[in-house]
């Protein structure tokens, strides 16, 4: 009998193995449609207008800036004259690369930790809210809905207590019902 992946009789170990893969494959495409965005910037290429645009999507040559400007030169994009835009390395674009190489070297994806826990984000998105004049509700939902997004994106520190809730609520001057 064929070996069914798609089981629900998996062990939990295994199901997350595969959310992980799932999620390492998102980050890959997401990682090298950047690291491809960084090299045309790089090469002078402005890539917000159409031509720009044009020429990322359909160039199929080495992803470095030599060959994409020398592409572009020959299409009339940029001139041979323009000085090389340089662009920074952000530290989203850091992590991506790191999560790449970590990848490739056959580590798992991991979590980088907030410094503020869903809890206390959450928490802080409710009296915000409430300074704000939203409503004792409207904020409720915002603060829910920020929880449930943290624990949706897998963060870690976004797991459900009553009693420690009840405790962070008291803490905030919070009344208990």
């Amino acid at each position: 009998m064929p070996n069914n992946v798609e089981s629900d009789d998996a062990p939990e170990h295994i199901k997350k193995l595969r959310a992980e893969a799932e999620q390492a494959k998102v980050l890959q495409k997401e990682l090298e449609a950047k690291e491809r965005q960084i090299a045309f910037l790089q090469a002078g290429v402005d890539t917000s207008s159409k031509l720009g645009q044009m020429l990322m999507k359909t160039y199929d040559g080495e992803l470095s800036a030599e060959a994409i400007k020398a592409e572009a030169m020959e299409i009339g994009l940029v001139n041979s004259g323009e000085q090389e835009v340089v662009q920074e390395v952000t530290d989203e674009q850091a992590q991506y690369q790191e999560a790449r190489n970590n990848l490739a070297n056959g580590a798992t994806a991991r979590y980088e930790p907030d410094a503020v826990s869903a809890q206390d984000q959450a928490f802080d998105e409710y009296n915000n809210a409430r300074r704000e004049g939203l409503s004792t509700a409207d904020a409720q939902d915002l603060a829910f809905a920020s929880f449930i997004s943290n624990a949706a994106n897998g963060n870690p520190t976004a797991q459900f207590n009553e009693q420690a809730w009840r405790d962070k609520s008291a803490s905030y001057g919070h009344i208990g019902t």
